[in-house]
């Protein structure tokens, strides 16, 4: 039985629509409304009517996004979302990329953290929330730049390339996009170029030659660079292209690169001595001054990367690179332990599951059996099954991503 005041709640959220619909016809009270509905309704009701959640979340992410208020909607949009993918974890929708957007631009990096977790089997399932290619695409692109945003660079390259090797016969400016960056994060995390898996499409593979351009060839310097004249190389070359990286919005990870190559450098150095003289260490990495070596080194001392110790005893100063003294038989580490075990045992039953259900699909089957008739040289036309309605129906699209 429906409640009269989830009712009354639906009816004006559904006449702010209307009026949202209309040209010229705003009206700020909508956020509220919509947020009210959320709070109340009830999920059961909810997922009856998935297109239309989804269609509301969209009008309601485009409103506030308009009236300059994107961070009212994050909360609204993760109700929604929850409710929406109760009944199946790991499910995509198009209020996603909603949610993911007004948390990109409220610069909320951290509000949907639990949901670009690494160990998420993704799934589609139209039945329970219509979206289209673009949403997928959305999805994992502004999932990448959210994790960007939290400094998590390994995963936020994961994401872009989930994006950029999505089967399709044409590129999208999203792809371009997802492309550029993941260039760029893949270099910032693991100082190496970005090389595309096999089943990358061949439109992409084109894009990176003729999209990708400066974003290569500043890689390759980056990586060349094993001495000092290197380190205005890149500088003289990201300046001369300025116009460029700001126009994609890539200007910030631009400089981490540009930055990063002291910090592969004082790595290396770290590796290759025990104690360095401060004037010494400047001059091999570049660096005008001791005191911007210092701050670098301890910078880099914040995050773990390296352990110095310095002094000022000497002439200009002297740095000790220690190793890690952390003791790994802490209980921290073996709860840590405990639960990478967990998530472990927990990811292998799920892809057993999948792997039983896809070798049960219907889809599955007709496919593989019009494949080994092709490569037979049988006709596929003698086999009426395999061009019935049915081949290529629901059960693709409902096919885990």
């Amino acid at each position: 039985m429906i409640m009269p005041y989830l009712v009354n709640r639906f009816v004006l959220c559904s006449e702010a629509y209307s009026r949202f619909t209309a040209p010229n016809c705003l009206d700020a009270s909508f956020l509220d409304v919509v947020s009210g509905f959320f709070r109340v309704c009830n999920g059961d009701q909810i997922r009856l009517a998935p297109a239309r959640v989804c269609r509301l979340c969209t009008i309601f992410r485009c409103f506030g996004v308009r009236i300059g208020q994107a961070k009212r909607c994050i909360h609204p949009l993760l109700i929604a979302t929850d409710l929406l993918c109760s009944t199946k974890p790991g499910l995509i929708t198009s209020i996603h990329a909603d949610l993911f957007l007004v948390c990109i631009l409220s610069k909320c990096y951290s509000a949907v953290k639990d949901l670009l977790k690494d160990d998420v089997i993704y799934c589609i399932d139209p039945g329970l929330a219509p979206l289209t290619a673009t949403d997928i695409l959305l999805y994992f692109y502004y999932g990448g730049l959210l994790l960007t945003g939290r400094r998590q660079y390994k995963q936020a390259s994961e994401f872009f390339l989930m994006a950029v090797t999505l089967p399709t016969g044409v590129t999208n400016s999203i792809m371009v996009a997802a492309l550029k960056k993941l260039i760029l994060v893949s270099f910032i995390h693991g100082g190496e170029q970005m090389k595309l898996p096999k089943q990358t499409s061949q439109p992409v593979m084109k894009a990176l030659k003729s999209e990708c351009g400066p974003y290569t060839e500043l890689v390759n310097l980056a990586v060349s660079s094993k001495h000092t004249e290197a380190g205005s190389e890149i500088s003289n070359f990201v300046n001369n292209k300025v116009d460029v990286w700001r126009a994609d919005g890539n200007y910030g990870l631009i400089k981490l690169i540009v930055s990063g190559v002291s910090q592969r450098k004082i790595l290396a150095l770290s590796r290759l001595y025990y104690t360095l003289e401060l004037p010494r260490l400047a001059h091999l990495i570049g660096f005008e001054s001791t005191k911007a070596t210092e701050l670098k080194l301890m910078r880099m001392a914040e995050t773990e990367a390296i352990h110095p110790s310095l002094s000022h005893r000497e002439v200009g100063g002297m740095v000790e690179f220690n190793d890690n003294d952390y003791c790994y038989s802490s209980s921290l580490t073996m709860d840590r332990l405990h639960e990478l075990t967990t998530t472990c045992m927990e990811l292998a039953t799920s892809l057993t599951e999948l792997d039983h259900s896809i070798s049960c699909s219907k889809a599955y089957l007709s496919r593989s059996e019009l494949t080994k008739n092709i490569s037979s040289g049988i006709s596929p036309a003698f086999n009426s099954q395999l061009w019935s309605d049915d081949f290529g129906g629901d059960e693709l699209m409902t096919a885990p991503l």
